[in-house]
């Protein structure tokens, strides 16, 4: 929830984002509708990776790499340089 709702205000301060939002924090990032940002979409990754491995560390690294690699197939909105730089290597 947090991301989505703080994810327009990312990097800005305290100040800023009181000048910009004066009605308070809330989606609005796409016509009043809210987004998630890659972080989120990760943590769900890894989360499905854990269920369907349980503890095997070696199909749990597989499952997640497998994941991460169709998200960036999938040319996502947005991703960082760093994110990109790092699943091209993996």
């Amino acid at each position: 929830m947090g991301d989505s709702v703080g994810l327009p205000s990312e990097g800005m301060n305290a100040r800023r984002i009181a000048r910009l939002r004066p009605g308070g924090l809330r989606q609005s990032l796409v016509f009043g509708k809210g987004m998630v940002s890659d972080d989120t979409e990760h943590a769900v990754m890894t989360l499905l990776s854990l269920i369907d491995n349980g503890c095997d560390s070696r199909k749990f690294s597989a499952a997640l790499a497998w994941r991460l690699c169709w998200w960036l197939a999938s040319v996502p909105a947005g991703i960082g340089f760093a994110t990109a730089r790092s699943l091209v290597k993996l």
